[in-house]
């Protein structure tokens, strides 16, 4: 599902196309985070980690919660926050939970985190910012 609203201005047309192009089921987990990063402003600070897609470290894993933290509206105001505790991730839309993944669904901590960031880059290139 593409979300569009009507009218839309040409520099949102370059981003519902995309999103038309992005097909989550066939695509790697890696892939999904690579293609979240790659509309956030952090890309270019972490540039190799996005050429080499495999988010199996904590210096690549850090990267895209902080990625999903710092993710901000026109007016610049943050649109999702991650919370991390020793036993769930739960990545936020404003005051509700929209993704939680607690130690039983994980085999780690890290693995706990990675879930997570996982179904956000999937909602995301499904539903746009809305999740």
């Amino acid at each position: 599902m593409i979300d569009v609203k009507f009218p839309i201005k040409v520099k949102d047309l370059a981003k519902v196309v995309d999103q038309a192009n992005v097909n989550p089921n066939t695509m790697s987990d890696d892939e999904l985070i690579s293609e979240f990063m790659n509309e956030t402003s952090l890309s270019q600070l972490y540039e190799y980690e996005y050429n080499h897609p495999h988010y199996d470290s904590w210096a690549k894993l850090m990267p895209v919660v902080e990625a999903i933290n710092n993710f901000t509206n026109e007016e610049d105001e943050p649109i999702y926050s991650v919370e991390i505790d020793p036993y769930t991730c739960m990545i936020r839309r404003g005051l509700h939970t929209a993704i939680v993944v607690d130690v039983p669904q994980a085999k780690d901590y890290m693995d706990m985190i990675y879930q997570a960031v996982v179904e956000f880059a999937k909602r995301f290139h499904q539903n746009g910012l809305s999740l």
